[in-house]
Parts: C-alpha cells; structure tokens; sequence
C-alpha cells in the first residue's frame, strides 16, 4: 500500500522481517512487537495483558521482574491506565549477558478514554519526537490529551488536562506548556504532572492561538479588546462590535514590555470577502500566529544586524505583515489585498499568487534562522490542496521568492488550524488542519512520506510541535509517566 493509499485509509503497515523473538499481547502491543522496538502501548484499562513469549535457544525472558524462563510461556500482569510494566529478554550466549546482552521493553496501558490513533513509518525520520493535542474535532468528539509520540507510533508520555488543550510545546528545560480551548490560560507542566507556572497577560486572558516563549523568558501572545466600528467595510450595519487581538509581549513577570493594537494599523478595507461574515459576527482579524525576527539580517531592510521586527499572521485577512516593533509600523504585507499606503510584498514563482487567489486562511508563520519564511496555507476556498511553503524574503526588492512547497499525502482540504515546520535536515513536518484526512506527517525531500500519525473519532491537533534531539530522553518520558501512574 502506498503512503496516500494508508493515509486515505487509515491503515497502519510496520515492515521489516520477523524477529526471533516472537511476543504478542491480549489486547495487542501497538506498534507490532519488533526486537527493535523498544515501547509499546496496550489499550488494558479494564482487562489484565496476557503476554505471550516464545525465546530463540540460549535467551531468557523475565516479565515484571519476575523469574527469567526461556522456550514459551504466558505471563498475566494487571495494569491500569498510564501505568507500566516491563519485560527482559537476555541473551545468554554472550559473557555478562545480565549486563551486555539483554534489552528492555516497555509496555504502558492507555486510559479507556485516550483518543483512537494509528501510524505509519517507513524509514528514518529527522523528527525523534511529536509533540500533539489530538482534541479539536469536526465531529462531536472531544479529547482532553496532550500526548508526545515516537516515530515508531508509540505515545510515550501523555497528560489529561481539560477542558480542551491546544497548541503544546516543548520548553528548553524539559518542560510542557500548552493552552486551553477556549479560554486560553496557558500552563507550564513538569514532565511528572506537576503545575509549574501559569503564564498571564495583564489585560485579559491570551488568546489560546499563540504563545511565543524567548530564550530571554519574555513571552508574546495576544489578548481581545472589543471595539465599536463602522461595519460597512464588511457588508455590515454601519455600527457594530468586533474583537481587536492586541499582541503583546510580556516579561517573565506577567508586566507589559511591548504592544500593538491590530485595529489601530489594520483597516477592515482589508478583511478577504470570503471572512465578511465572521467580520460581521465580530472577528475580522482571527489572528493565528507570531514569529519574532531571530535571523541573521533584518527582515526590514534585508542588511545589517537582526531586525527588531514581528511577523504576524490573520487568517481572514488571508496575509502576513512585518511589523517594526520600535514604531509599531506596517514594514511590509504578504499576501491579501493590496493596500496602496503599504509596501506588499511582490511573490514570485508561485502559481498561488498568479491567478490562484493567495493564501487561504493561513496558519502557522515562522521565520527560520537564514531569514527564510514558512507558512501553512491552509488554501480555504482555493482551486488547491492545503500546502506548506516557505519564502526567501527580499525587502529592498519588495518580493518573496517561494523556494519550496510541500503536500501531506491524501489531505485534499484543511478549513483551519494546522502547522508546518521545516527542519534543519531538509524533512518538513505538516499538521494538517480541521480535515477527514487530517495527519500529522514527516516528509523527507526524496524518500516522500516518513511517517504520519492520524487519529480517530475525527479528531486532529491544532499543530504539532518537535522536540529537538537530545532535549527529552526517554528515560524521562517514562519516569514522568511513572510519576503520575505509580503501581
């Protein structure tokens, strides 16, 4: 089966050759038992696993620290939901084997309620860990979960914390912070459960959309100021009310370092006729995303040393803009109406922009380190599939030059949310949006699609975030599990 036939399907193929080792479970492991393979999942809230194990001549199998036996037999281990149990397979043909020549595995209960999933892998990825909140829905169902996944398809960690989390992500020291959907406090948790801290904005709660942490510990999200404006820009009684996201950046401490007022620099002239009624219903901006100008030059006038710049997203603006944060001006707009008073941005080389409409309800703009601009357009309403792209931007010149696009196989629509991170390697890592065929997927620039991991009940997580190589071992994923789930 091709990777766009399983992602249509919903099928979940792990090759290789058999293993010597034969293990299977009632209820079944997940992924498959592979010798190389190291954790697995069990769906065993309400019924003790039945291991069986068949051992090759010369090995040893201890299962829950019991006593060691070789040739075949059953083990019985009562679990609950979150909690572990761990088996030894020794090889006893080598010298020390107790030392040397034995591997562990691990094997961890889900809860009844742990949303249905299932993976694909085929090949190395970049990516050693996703980071996912599968609790949006374009169905009735709803999930409390944060979940970390390997590449194998295996959660290794995961944490309930309702009423609906979004937008996880992985902190430098180790820790998780995510929001709440739709109130938008925003927590930081220790890998065993433990609260942190609860990060605030003075002028209200932040938008669960985005939440940007500097290495400095200052932090960036947006709060709503409701406004009376004149509403006929959006085929709208001349009066009526809106929400203006304000994006600020606060110090460590919660007190305003930094703000700018969307509806003070972004007329309603340039809310996308497709949005008119969510402009009329109160939301013509729907911002979505933040990158703060960490590259090596200034997005503002392409020279120099970094630039003091913010880049934001509007989905119903379908645009970008640079904005100058010591001014608080415009420096230029990607994508979107054209807005005479403005620098917009010329792109080149992308059939988008030449006929088919810009960007559709976008998501997720991050600038990477040599100044390159990626994007999720989520192509609402455009005669093309949902794509990530990423930009060379070239201020003097008044142009983005596309340099890559990408597809996740199988996701033909993306209405909203959704993420795209290109990483250092070249793979592309694409969450895909509120979709049927929603997957978080890993594609490689010339192996095609590495891995995607996709959830039932038409569930799908707001983005995915990665966790960087050497940041999470894990050894302490399962120490943080065994924390909140002791036995």
């Amino acid at each position: 089966m091709t990777a766009a036939a399983w992602l249509m399907a919903g099928c979940a193929p792990f090759g290789g050759a058999a293993p010597k080792l034969e293990i299977s479970a009632r209820p079944s492991l997940y992924p498959g038992f592979d010798s190389r393979v190291t954790d697995y999942v069990t769906r065993c809230a309400e019924h003790p696993v039945e291991l069986s194990v068949s051992s090759p001549p010369g090995t040893e199998t201890a299962v829950d620290g019991g006593t060691a036996r070789g040739g075949n037999f059953t083990a019985r281990v009562k679990l609950a939901g979150g909690r572990a149990f761990r088996f030894t397979v020794s090889d006893l043909r080598h010298r020390n084997a107790r030392r040397q020549g034995s591997t562990t595995y691990n094997v961890r209960c889900l809860p009844s309620d742990f949303p249905p999933f299932s993976a694909y892998h085929s090949g190395a990825t970049e990516a050693s860990l996703y980071v996912v909140t599968p609790t949006l829905s374009l169905g009735p169902a709803k999930s409390p979960y944060i979940a970390i996944f390997d590449p194998d398809g295996a959660p290794l960690w995961w944490m309930r914390s309702g009423p609906q989390p979004v937008d996880a992500q992985s902190l430098p020291d180790g820790d998780l912070v995510w929001a709440h959907y739709p109130n938008g406090s925003t927590a930081e948790h220790s890998l065993d459960g433990r609260l942190v801290r609860t990060y605030s904005a003075p002028h209200g709660p932040p938008d669960p959309h985005e939440f940007r942490l500097l290495p400095n510990g200052d932090y960036f999200v947006a709060v709503y100021e409701q406004r009376r404006v004149d509403l006929t820009p959006c085929d709208a009684p001349a009066k009526g009310s809106i929400f203006d996201p304000v994006i600020e950046e606060l110090r460590p401490d919660g007190s305003l370092l930094w703000s700018w007022d969307t509806a003070a620099h972004i007329p309603l002239t340039e809310v996308a006729p497709l949005w008119h009624g969510f402009c009329r219903g109160g939301d013509p901006y729907h911002f979505n995303s933040i990158a703060p100008d960490r590259s090596a030059f200034s997005l503002s006038t392409g020279i120099g040393a970094p630039g003091n710049d913010v880049v934001l997203s509007y989905r119903h603006e379908d645009a970008i803009y640079d904005v100058d944060k010591a001014s608080g001006r415009i420096i230029w707009k990607l994508g979107g109406t054209i807005r005479p008073d403005l620098t917009n941005l010329t792109v080149l080389n992308d059939p988008a922009f030449d006929g088919g409409g810009g960007f559709g309800g976008q998501h997720d703009v991050r600038l990477l380190g040599d100044g390159t601009l990626t994007v999720y357009d989520n192509a609402v309403v455009r005669p093309r599939r949902p794509r990530a792209v990423r930009y060379g931007i070239d201020p003097a010149g008044h142009s983005a030059s596309l340099l890559e696009q990408v597809n996740a196989p199988g996701v033909t629509t993306a209405l909203y949310s959704g993420s795209a991170t290109k990483l250092a390697g070249g793979d592309w890592v694409i969450s895909d949006g509120a979709s049927a065929s929603a997957a978080v997927a890993e594609l490689a620039p010339s192996r095609g699609l590495v891995f995607a991991l996709r959830f039932g009940d038409a569930l799908y997580s707001y983005r995915a975030d990665l966790v960087p190589p050497g940041r999470l071992s894990r050894s302490a994923l399962r120490a943080g599990m065994d924390a909140m789930h002791p036995r």
